[in-house]
């Protein structure tokens, strides 16, 4: 699968509650792509994988979300302004 070729560095480092400035969309009003999500889970990530790449945002479960594939897409979010990986604790 080839996906849409986007500059990940051009991404804000800061909170933001506006998400519109990452490729995606919400799906239907109030469920998002809850209905897909259950249905076909994989199905829903290779279809948002090829339509938005590797970072997307969404709303599923009543919750507005981002999709990270890859190492390259998941280090943008570990790493702090100093470039050390620094993942959550759970």
């Amino acid at each position: 699968m080839s996906s849409p070729s986007i500059n990940y560095s051009d991404y804000p480092r800061r909170p933001n509650k506006n998400l519109t400035h990452i490729p995606g969309d919400s799906g239907l009003p109030l469920f998002g792509q809850t209905f897909h999500f259950l249905r076909d889970y994989r199905g829903l990530v290779e279809q948002r994988y090829r339509r938005f790449g590797l970072i997307s945002r969404g709303n599923t479960l009543l919750q507005h979300n981002l999709m990270l594939l890859g190492p390259e897409a998941n280090e943008i979010v570990l790493k702090n302004s100093e470039g050390q990986c620094n993942p959550p604790r759970i």
